[in-house]
């Protein structure tokens, strides 16, 4: 190129009026990084916290970005809204999450939540899915469903062996899937075993185990005698990391994963003796340290259990099963 023609297209760009151009340009490319970067979450080194109690019953189970919320109380499925919460489904077996698209499996009927609406809209005959069938996916035949051991998914049939808890809210169990025995866990993608850990003697047994929704990650606690511990490591086993350790017989872990896998809340429940209730709640961002919430050591089962994070991956919900009339307890996160 002609450098007589350089020389004005250099003057044009970085002196004159022309500054404020780049400047422009400048700020749309930091925004359209941000937008593909998804929303910022907190530094747990960073964080700092304040709480508050929503003014309706019942767990929140999942929040959309836009922070509409999804509540469970006895099975019903709820939605809240300013006025009131709208009652949705009733005898919920589980809910199934795909960028923003919410599927719910209420007895033998799928539906499609309409969030405008505030109402589910079926997508699958009512004799489609047996009654405890598990909503996991959807293929490209019509929607995945566990039960019994089994996945059934595009006409064919797939064994699953082993132990896992399974949560209210599900994710794509083609991404990832785990289930685990006392001395190792399997990962299945694509509904094939891919990945089997054995779990070295002297960590002790696998008690609980958890799998980050893109399938990266593993949270699972260990019983070793009387000490119960909480472990994070890559799905494959590797890069193992003590969250935490305390001399107690095992109750539960609770685990909510963050739907972008980039931090979760989990709470381990435990018994010192016979009369001692211990508890923990700490919040596990890959990279930062952990962050305790809350702890107790008392007569009292005086626990905060995760049910889920909000849209923005700036709040928690959570619950105290002690407390006879539940409210969600909602965690604000924010710098420091």
């Amino acid at each position: 190129m002609d450098k007589k023609r350089i020389r004005p297209l250099w003057n044009f760009l970085f002196f004159g009026n022309s500054q404020l151009i780049l400047a422009v340009l400048v700020l749309v490319g930091f925004v359209a990084l941000r937008v593909l970067m998804g929303p910022g979450i907190v530094p747990t080194d960073q964080m700092a916290y304040s709480s508050s109690r929503l003014d309706c019953p019942g767990a929140v189970i999942y929040s959309s970005e836009a922070g509409r919320l999804l509540l469970n109380q006895d099975e019903l499925l709820l939605c809240r809204r300013p006025e009131a919460p709208d009652v949705l489904a009733s005898e919920v077996v589980n809910l199934y999450t795909s960028g923003g698209d919410v599927l719910v499996k209420a007895a033998k009927q799928v539906h499609r939540l309409d969030w405008e609406a505030a109402e589910l809209k079926p997508i699958a005959a009512p004799a489609a899915i047996p009654a405890g069938a598990r909503l996991v996916g959807v293929g490209e035949y019509g929607t995945d469903y566990y039960v019994d051991g089994e996945v059934y998914a595009d006409g064919a049939t797939y064994q699953y062996t082993g132990t896992r808890k399974h949560p209210l809210v599900e994710s794509e169990w083609r991404g990832g899937a785990l289930f685990f025995s006392e001395s190792s866990w399997t990962v299945y993608r694509e509904h094939q075993p891919r990945i089997n850990h054995i779990l070295p003697l002297e960590r002790g047994i696998i008690v609980s185990a958890h799998l980050a929704p893109d399938g990266s990650r593993v949270i699972f606690a260990t019983v070793n005698n009387m000490e119960t511990e909480v472990w994070v490591a890559d799905s494959s086993g590797g890069n193992a990391r003590l969250l935490f350790s305390q001399a107690m017989e095992f109750s539960s872990l609770e685990v909510v994963w963050a739907e972008d896998s980039r931090q979760a809340a989990f709470s381990v429940l435990g018994f010192e003796d016979q009369e001692t209730y211990l508890t923990a709640t700490i919040i596990y961002q890959p990279g930062n340290a952990a962050l305790e919430l809350h702890s107790y050591q008392g007569e009292f089962v005086n626990a905060l259990l995760p049910t889920a994070w909000g849209g923005d991956g700036r709040s928690v919900y959570f619950i105290n099963p002690s407390e006879e009339q539940q409210r969600p307890y909602v965690f604000s996160l924010y710098r420091n």
